[in-house]
């Protein structure tokens, strides 16, 4: 897609319909493209998930995202829940409304709605990050657990959501009020290990544990509670797990150190505001919880419906912006190494003085094995071209035209040597080449046999003369 795009706000149709009957419906979302945007350069990318009956626009105001995405330049694209009823809600497994109760694969739609991004903008698919709030934070999980195109998840009043856990939790008694020891007992009514039950319905351990996880929590949240339930006013009928619970499941997937440190405290207004960052972790995973924040987006504004106490120790959009930040996937640059020529220092070069031997040091002898022999029909270059890689001795084959073996690159040229001698002993008739004059053990011999013939030629002809 790099090549398209223009800056701006646009409401965009997906090429993807679902429902049945009267609530048969075209997707769609939500695009804030900014001004600094270059068509030629990818652009990271954040999907922003709204509350169940909310909208795009109720997600943009509680999160006051666009005040500072301009600035980090993200690309935000809202997602639009399936329309069926009073207002927009998302399949999450055991949350929320028709889109639950519709089976709506909002799975698909998310797909769909970043290969559409892929294919008209220049968006980074390496740093493609997502949020939501409460049914749209549910959504998150769904996104770390089944898909792979996700870099990071920030997550704020939507915990794990699964239907045969929440049933489980239906047996405790009262049913409004579920603390995180109540969510352990309720194995004793047949339920399973939550966790074993969450990775049958996600498929959690088909993914890798590597999506960097940021969680926001109000402690006075009466929709989604702290510690887990059914919200006394939420407006739909299922059961939260314990905040604890979805993240130690995180915690004991990423393999992360149990104790976590404080990353941020605000201890000011008569409230506070911490997080907690685990480390140790194949990603990061970080828990912030206010305690004076009811079920709004922390340091955010409110919606005029329900409990708007929030919280003003702790801008969850800032700290959110500031997780996907360090976690920013960059390529690493493409580096060129050129080899150095190969050397051609003498101190590597077999002596060519005019003595009569060469000298039998194993240390200066070309060892005669085949992996390490320089083929005679091979010479060293006598300039060595530079950029190539010399070819280790245990990569050279035989029968292959190679760079010779660095330990030995300057032997003489193959034209002047006339042999080679055997490792560690001595020829009687070795003959090496010194200024064109050629030696051997019998030219001495030689000289006097050509005298003495010469002196004899010389008597028969003055015996011949004279008679």
């Amino acid at each position: 897609g790099c090549g398209n795009g223009i800056a701006g706000d646009f409401d965009i149709d997906l090429d993807l319909f679902q429902g049945t009957g009267i609530n048969f419906q075209q997707r769609s979302f939500h695009l804030h493209v900014p001004d600094n945007y270059d068509p030629n350069v990818k652009t990271k990318i954040i999907l922003m998930l709204h509350g169940g009956l909310g909208d795009w626009t109720s997600m943009a105001f509680q999160s006051d995202i666009l005040n500072y995405s301009d600035d980090f330049g993200y690309l935000v694209a809202f997602g639009r829940g399936y329309q069926a009823g009073i207002g927009r809600t998302w399949n999450a497994g055991g949350c929320c409304g028709r889109s639950r109760n519709d089976n709506i694969d909002d799975m698909l739609y998310l797909d769909t709605l970043i290969e559409y991004m892929d294919e008209n903008y220049c968006i980074d698919e390496k740093n493609i990050f997502s949020s939501g709030f409460s049914n749209g934070s549910m959504m998150q999980f769904r996104l770390v657990c089944e898909r792979d195109y996700i870099n990071s998840v920030g997550i704020v009043d939507g915990g794990f959501q699964n239907a045969d856990v929440s049933s489980c939790l239906t047996d405790c008694n009262p049913p409004n009020d579920i603390q995180a020891e109540c969510y352990s007992d309720s194995l004793a009514f047949g339920c399973d290990d939550p966790h074993q039950l969450l990775d049958t319905y996600f498929s959690c351990d088909n993914q890798p544990m590597d999506v960097p996880i940021i969680v926001f929590w109000g402690l006075l949240d009466a929709n989604a509670p702290y510690n887990g339930g059914a919200g006394s006013a939420s407006l739909d009928s299922h059961v939260d797990p314990p905040v604890e619970v979805s993240v130690d499941y995180f915690v004991e997937k990423y393999n992360c150190n149990l104790n976590p440190i404080v990353s941020f405290s605000n201890t000011s207004n008569n409230d506070v505001a911490i997080c907690n960052s685990y480390i140790g972790c194949s990603a990061d995973i970080t828990v912030c919880t206010a305690q004076n924040n009811a079920h709004n987006w922390p340091g955010g504004n409110t919606l005029p419906i329900g409990d708007q106490t929030t919280t003003e120790n702790i801008i969850a959009t800032v700290h959110l912006l500031d997780f996907f930040e360090e976690n920013i996937f960059v390529e690493a640059p493409v580096v060129t190494v050129t080899t150095n020529p190969v050397p051609t220092s003498s101190s590597n070069t077999v002596p060519t003085s005019s003595s009569n031997s060469v000298p039998t040091s194993s240390s200066n002898s070309v060892p005669t094995s085949s992996s390490n022999q320089i083929p005679s029909n091979n010479p060293s270059p006598s300039t060595p071209t530079t950029n190539t890689q010399p070819t280790s001795t245990f990569n050279t084959q035989p029968g292959i035209s190679a760079q010779p073996n660095p330990s030995f690159n300057n032997e003489p040229n193959s034209s002047t040597r006339t042999s080679l001698p055997n490792e560690g002993s001595e020829s009687e008739d070795t003959t090496i080449n010194d200024d064109n004059n050629v030696y051997d053990d019998n030219q001495e011999e030689s000289s006097s046999n050509v005298l003495y013939n010469s002196a004899i030629y010389i008597i028969f002809l003055v015996i011949y003369i004279i008679y």
